[in-house]
């Protein structure tokens, strides 16, 4: 084996184990970009919302969630928070609130108004729950930009076969092993 030959042998198993190494991290970033992220359990304390007397909920007192929309992600359906998208509102003892009738929620924002009915008003510890998926800043929102990321893993395994397949095969012809 020549000096060719080895500079080959080992360039394909560098750029192998280069290769492989790198595929995971663009397939994170990928995910990282296609993906809305799950909240669970984000906590509001409903005591500033109640009316002095504790004995009801103010109707005219907005709440917004930590992680409500913003700048581009207010205008873009796939970024809203809705139940659609996953937005389950509890009372501390775990009971699901229903959307018109427990609360009500503007999706373009993240805001919530919390109705004055049984549900709410016998939330213990004046906790209410949240449970949403939202959009993070790195977010695509159009879907063929999500298709085609998520192609890119592919594409690159495929490339980084070619490439070591080429240097294993050129290797083989000039040790003479192919019979060519």
């Amino acid at each position: 084996m020549d000096n060719r030959t080895m500079v080959l042998l080992i360039s394909a198993f560098i750029t192998l184990i280069i290769g492989i190494s790198l595929l995971s991290v663009v397939a994170s970033e990928g995910i990282t970009k296609t993906t809305r992220t799950a909240v669970e359990n984000e906590t509001l304390d409903n005591t500033a919302l109640r009316h002095p007397d504790n004995s009801s909920f103010d109707t005219n007192n907005y709440t917004t969630l930590e992680h409500a929309p913003t700048g581009w992600k207010s205008n873009d359906s796939d970024c809203e928070i809705s139940a659609a998208n996953g937005l389950v509102v509890k009372n501390a003892t775990g009971g699901i609130m229903e959307l018109d009738t427990d609360y009500n929620v503007v999706t373009t924002t993240g805001q919530l108004l919390l109705l004055n009915t049984e549900a709410i008003n016998s939330s213990l510890d004046n906790v209410t729950l949240f449970d949403y998926t939202y959009c993070p800043d790195e977010y695509l929102s159009e879907g063929w930009n999500r298709n085609i990321l998520n192609l890119v893993p592919g594409f690159f395994a495929i490339a980084l076969l070619m490439i070591s397949i080429t240097l294993f095969y050129s290797v083989m012809r000039n040790e003479g092993l192919l019979g060519m």
